[in-house]
């Protein structure tokens, strides 16, 4: 097993715990190119890297991320996606043809959704959304997210426009003050806002508001 760990509990200057990530892939060279953008990122911790999830166990380690690789490897036996702890989130670098199933996903853990060919500034956009609790989709793999007989038009809710533009910043991981601010609105139109969106949409919480805004369109990738 290659593994390699650090501490994962690192605090900010100004005493703020980062999210910690674990990354989990099987081709050398892949998982060593994630290891480096993690490390090097100041908006998360690195947790480690392994190959497998069930060396997450052995080592006990108890990330808040994980960053999954899917893609097939020749040779290898098991399931290159596996279980996601409950609780936890993931994102999955996953192969271009692959069809994305957003609300499964959602239910299984899976927040993000992105290629290798995601650009590092790309990938650590997805991190930040997840950890602050949103969804992402990357653009390569937006068009899979349904299919061309599937009736999204015919079933939209009427937002207002103001409703259709906090969404987006909702579905980008925007905290509610963060939003009004550059709305140029109280953070208490902006929870009302979001109240009115979240009971025209059927949504309990942020994940749920962003898997509806891709699906309705008014967000493909974050």
């Amino acid at each position: 097993m290659s593994v390699t760990q650090l501490p994962y509990a690192r605090p900010t200057a100004a005493g703020r715990v980062l999210p910690s990530v674990a990354v989990i892939c099987r081709n050398q060279v892949v998982r060593g190119g994630l290891e480096r953008l993690v490390a090097d990122s100041p908006d998360v911790a690195f947790c480690c890297a392994v190959t497998e999830a069930a060396e997450l166990t052995v080592r006990r380690a108890r990330p808040d991320l994980l960053l999954l690789d899917a893609y097939p490897v020749r040779g290898a036996v098991g399931d290159p996606l596996p279980a996601v702890p409950v609780g936890g989130r993931a994102l999955v670098l996953c192969p271009p043809d692959t069809r994305v199933d957003l609300a499964a996903g959602l239910r299984a853990g899976v927040h993000a959704y992105l290629t290798r060919d995601a650009e590092a500034d790309e990938m650590l956009t997805a991190l930040r959304i997840v950890a602050a609790g949103g969804a992402y989709v990357c653009a390569e793999l937006a068009p899979s997210l349904r299919t061309p007989t599937e009736p999204v038009t015919e079933r939209r809710p009427r937002l207002a426009s103001r409703e259709i533009e906090t969404l987006r910043w909702v579905a980008q991981g925007y905290t509610h003050g963060q939003i009004g601010r550059r709305m140029g609105l109280t953070e208490a139109t902006v929870n009302t806002y979001v109240k009115r969106i979240r009971s025209k949409l059927n949504a309990g919480n942020k994940a749920e508001l962003t898997r509806r805004a891709i699906e309705l369109g008014y967000v493909l990738s974050s």
